[in-house]
């Protein structure tokens, strides 16, 4: 027998029913509690709908059957083959109930042996995996295996823990068993058989009626959420809080009346959507007084008479120094696990025609190729002349004074987390150093070319060349950093 997931992994189906359970915020005062409140007023659309749905009434019937789903897959799981069949034999054999399974068609003779006494209360529908709603965006999964803590956990697993909710909603949309009520129930739930006889009623409707009604879904709260975890995100809508680390509930066991499901379906993968969509993305909210570069603004009103390009200002000077800053933060805080980072201009995509051959920016592979550990990436618009690179004994400064010559580009620059770290406080220990002996420091392509020329062993310079018809070459570290052929990357193309 193959193995099946366990109802005991249940990472990252977990942070999006933690998060629905906070979007509602609607609780009972005791366990198991009932959660995702639902306005069984909106009707929902359902294609060629059973007669139990038909109706505009939601008083349940008590004479019939709770539906219960399950499923098994061919996916790797913690567990043996020989542990996964006995608990199924368990389940299969010993609790009558009215039962869909979704399976793959190697293993519909294998439950139908199982079901053989309970078969007129028996749903085999067979799937493959590959036409599981979930399993159409591998790509995704493979890079939540990346985030997940728990190395133990496989792409495909996370496919089954979210398809749960889509298996009951296709199952109320059928009602083989004209039931009001639907409960998803893992398949590996039954394992003491001493206590079967006990679990042999389950579930029972007039239990199932009694405990939630029409409006709620059921789920068992296994620890309880705290008042920080609680708040939601004026931005998005969603909790604050990331779930990834904290289990509230348990997915073993979750449903309610078709209503209610189906109206919880719905918000579901609305959420699960907006968490994929936020996944890429953190935002942190800061007042601009809070930047480390902000705190000294008369320093910059200072700088701001130094510069023969009067356009600027005090604020985007800070701005501009604030960067390694950014980046910096962004390395200690790492919450894509990343190894690479890269600073990019917010206005540095100004051509939407070309936008579609930039869409790979930036990946994995290019970066780790072109940079590897030891140095920061920078864009040199313009070569250093040979006398720029001398070094001022007294200062430990270059001779120049960059600030009339551009010769570095500041929208893209970065590397490995452990160069950033190396690079920022040699830049900010420049900066100081620049501001101490009277030179301009407003803008941070000044300091970026002196510490190019203090620490050549710590920048990776590379020179535009001719890109995407006519592509604007201040921009080129966006193009450098695409998926691209092997072929193009000997160090400088």
């Amino acid at each position: 027998m193959r193995k099946k997931f366990s109802s005991a992994q249940i990472l990252f189906i977990f942070p999006c029913l933690a998060v629905l359970t906070v979007l509602e915020q609607t609780f009972r005062s005791s366990k198991p509690r009932v959660i995702a409140d639902v306005d069984v007023s909106k009707s929902v659309q359902i294609t060629n709908p059973p007669r139990s749905l038909t109706t505009t009434h939601y008083n349940p019937r008590l004479d019939r059957p709770v539906t219960v789903v399950t499923a098994y897959y061919n996916i790797p799981a913690k567990r043996s083959n020989t542990t996964y069949a006995r608990w199924m034999r368990i389940f299969l054999r010993k609790i009558p109930c009215h039962l869909y399974i979704y399976t793959e068609s190697e293993y519909e003779s294998y439950f139908k042996s199982l079901r053989k006494d309970h078969l007129n209360r028996t749903k085999i529908v067979v799937k493959p995996f590959t036409a599981l709603k979930m399993s159409k965006n591998m790509n995704l999964w493979m890079a939540q295996r990346e985030m997940d803590h728990e190395r133990l956990h496989t792409p495909e697993l996370y496919v089954i823990w979210n398809e749960k909710v889509n298996f009951l909603a296709e199952t109320i949309r059928d009602n083989a068993f004209d039931s009001d009520y639907f409960l998803w129930t893992d398949i590996g739930s039954f394992r003491d058989p001493r206590r079967t006889p006990e679990l042999a009623t389950y579930p029972d409707t007039e239990v199932a009626n009694h405990a939630l009604g029409t409006s709620k879904v059921f789920f068992l709260q296994m620890y309880n959420f705290t008042p920080g975890e609680m708040h939601l995100s004026p931005v998005n809508g969603l909790p604050t809080h990331d779930f990834r680390y904290n289990d509230r509930l348990g997915g073993a066991v979750l449903g309610g009346h078709r209503n209610a499901v189906l109206r919880y379906e719905k918000i579901y993968y609305e959420t699960l959507s907006k968490m994929v969509e936020l996944g890429r993305t953190k935002i942190i909210v800061r007042e601009f007084s809070q930047l480390r570069m902000a705190k000294n603004m008369a320093m910059w009103r200072l700088h701001k008479n130094m510069d023969r390009e009067k356009h600027h200002t005090p604020e985007l000077y800070a701005l501009w120094n604030e960067k390694v800053n950014f980046l910096t933060e962004v390395v200690k805080d790492n919450v894509f696990n990343s190894d690479h980072f890269l600073w990019t201009d917010i206005g540095s995509f100004r051509d939407l025609s070309q936008v579609k051959n930039l869409s790979t920016f930036p990946d994995p592979q290019a970066v780790t190729r072109l940079l590897g550990t030891e140095k920061i990436f920078f864009l040199q618009v313009y070569d250093f002349h040979p006398g720029e690179r001398e070094i001022r004994n007294s200062t430990g400064l270059p001779r120049h004074d960059f600030q009339r010559d551009i010769r570095l580009g500041g929208a893209v620059f970065g590397g490995h987390r452990d160069a950033v770290l190396r690079y920022s406080a040699i830049y900010y220990r420049t900066l100081d150093k620049l501001k101490a002996n009277g030179r301009f420091v407003g803008k941070d392509q000044n300091v970026m070319s002196s510490v190019a020329v203090m620490h050549p062993e710590l920048v990776h310079l590379v020179q535009p060349r001719p890109f995407l018809d006519h592509g604007n070459p201040w921009f080129y570290g966006i193009y450098y950093f695409t998926k691209r052929s092997l072929l193009h990357y000997n160090g400088t193309s």
